[in-house]
């Protein structure tokens, strides 16, 4: 990264929309992006900050006079709405400007759900069952149970509380009917798998994807009672019992034949989504070691205690070089389009 000029953009935390609980509440984007440019500038770089701010398209005139030779894409929303998170990326496709990430297609088909959930089974890959559901669908009466309930196009937790797990026809319709009224848009939900939470982080492009080190949600502090899922609380509510039950451990503990069957799929869902330089698979694993996929992730968090950044330490990247070498993947794969 050394004598380049770097833009880093995100969205500015305060451009949430007036609905449900929203990326306001997760994490402090402006303290994240201080932090990759911190590391951006002890590589030899020149990082240059753009902030999107609420219904203000002056970032587009900010990119072009900013003459970068890549974008550090931070923003998982446009606007604070995480629907436009394609659009952002089309925007910088249009621009034709090189950016970290994945692009609008792979940005798209990982963030609906229900669509998502449809071209992991096409595949052959195991997910649990159900899909995207409206309030009333004759559907409900048919879904399995336990079942979870989520926003079927948010990221980082957001719409999922501990009673997003249900357990009868009433509960499930109820909280469909929650996550319509409070995000506008379909519920997606799938049978619930206890078990184990884990997670692949990989990086690469092409030949060169590789998986990180899995790691585990530890739940053995969660509180008593309550269905050991990430809620919005235990990813991003700190001192909160479900912040303090849920413990990241990289690497996670796992059998060889677990581990073949998890770097396959998530190898095999990076490449299905059209993600690039970085990704994340997200699975539950059922008690009988079989692994189910929950989410698709284009641009994970890096933030430095992100779990991303804890995956790429273990194999011996510390922060900066971990940001230097996304850097290198996006620049390389726009050199050789």
């Amino acid at each position: 990264m050394k004598g380049k000029r770097i833009a880093v953009l995100f969205d500015n935390p305060e451009a949430s929309s007036e609905r449900g609980p929203t990326w306001e509440q997760c994490g402090d984007m402006e303290e994240a992006a201080r932090a990759v440019r911190t590391a951006l500038e002890s590589l030899g770089a020149e990082a240059i900050p753009i902030v999107i701010r609420q219904n203000d398209y002056g970032f587009v005139d900010e990119l072009r006079e900013a003459k970068a030779d890549l974008i550090f894409n931070l923003s998982d929303s446009l606007f604070g709405e995480s629907q436009y998170e394609p659009t952002l990326a089309g925007i910088l496709e249009t621009l034709g400007m090189p950016f970290t990430g994945a692009g609008s297609r792979g940005l798209s088909l990982a963030l609906d759900k229900g669509v998502a959930k449809a071209i992991l089974r096409s595949h052959g890959l195991a997910t649990p069952e159900g899909g995207a559901v409206y309030p009333g669908e004759e559907a409900i009466k048919t879904l399995p149970l336990p079942a979870m309930v989520k926003p079927s196009a948010e990221d980082g937790s957001i719409g999922i509380a501990t009673d997003s797990v249900v357990r009868t026809k009433e509960a499930l319709d109820e909280r469909v009917r929650y996550i319509w009224e409070n995000y506008r848009q379909p519920a997606l939900v799938e049978r619930y798998v206890e078990g184990r939470e884990i997670n692949v982080a990989l990086w690469g492009n092409g030949d060169s994807l590789l998986p990180l080190p899995p790691s585990e949600i530890d739940f053995s502090e969660f509180p008593e009672g309550l269905p050991k899922v990430v809620t919005l609380n235990a990813k991003w509510t700190e001192g909160s019992p479900e912040y303090e039950g849920t413990r990241p451990v990289c690497p996670a503990e796992v059998s060889p034949d677990l581990l073949e069957k998890i770097n396959g799929t998530a190898l095999k869902a990076f490449r299905i989504f059209h993600l690039h330089d970085f990704g994340r698979v997200d699975f539950r694993v059922d008690q009988e070691g079989r692994p189910y996929v929950i989410d698709v992730n284009p641009n994970p968090d890096i933030s430095p205690d992100a779990g991303f950044s804890r995956a790429t330490a273990v194999v011996g990247y510390d922060y900066p070089a971990t940001l230097g070498e996304i850097g290198r993947l996006a620049l390389e794969r726009f050199d050789t389009r």
